[in-house]
């Protein structure tokens, strides 16, 4: 009697067509996951930006928001421009006042900050890269970032227009569009706030 045994599994070509579906299986899975991982440290960053850049914001407002005449009696609104603004105001615990700049340059908000000399009247030395800080990078608006209202805006007044009388001013706006990546989502990401001048409601004679 003749037996015939019956050979179970797979040919050559079975095992190589099983290796190449896993094979692209496995291609698909990392650059699903590599992807989910980018966007993950994308909106992460973003996010992380997003609190560094409020942190930053609430200092300028402070320091916006308490303006003062400089020690030598000039108004304290120096300059206003539509990507920088300059005034006087106490930083810090003594009594002099720091003449503060802050201006957009190629995506960075910088900010500038001197005190008054020991002449009489005091008088401010011009800046210098030493007075220079950092407050936010990847800026993705370049045209305006500061407006200025006088003591008629309800939300809808719009900006006063140049040139206008520095007195006038009641209530600067800040607002910044910012792109960590702008290759990577998620979008860019804006911060638009109203800063009061509460000392300038009692105007000062220049």
């Amino acid at each position: 009697m003749k037996i015939i045994l019956k050979q179970f599994g797979f040919t050559l070509i079975e095992i190589l067509v099983v290796i190449a579906i896993t094979s692209l299986v496995a291609v698909g899975i990392n650059a699903y996951v590599t992807q989910g991982v980018r966007l993950w440290n994308s909106t992460v960053d973003k996010i992380e930006a997003q609190k560094n850049v409020r942190q930053a914001l609430n200092i300028m407002m402070g320091e916006m928001r308490e303006m003062l005449p400089s020690d030598n009696g000039s108004y304290p609104l120096m300059s206003t421009q539509d990507l920088s603004v300059e005034f006087y105001t106490n930083i810090d615990s003594d009594s002099k006042r720091e003449k503060i700049k802050y201006e957009l340059i190629d995506g960075t908000l910088y900010r500038w900050a001197v005190k008054s000399n020991e002449a009489q009247p005091p008088q401010y030395p011009a800046y210098t890269m030493d007075d220079r800080t950092i407050v936010t990078k990847n800026i993705t608006n370049s045209s305006i970032i500061f407006r200025y209202y006088d003591n008629t805006y309800n939300g809808e007044t719009d900006p006063l227009s140049s040139p206008f009388d520095l007195n006038d001013v009641s209530l600067i706006q800040v607002t910044l569009e910012i792109d960590e990546n702008l290759n990577e989502p998620p979008e860019p990401f804006t911060i638009e706030t109203g800063i009061s001048l509460r000392n300038l409601k009692y105007k000062y004679e220049n």
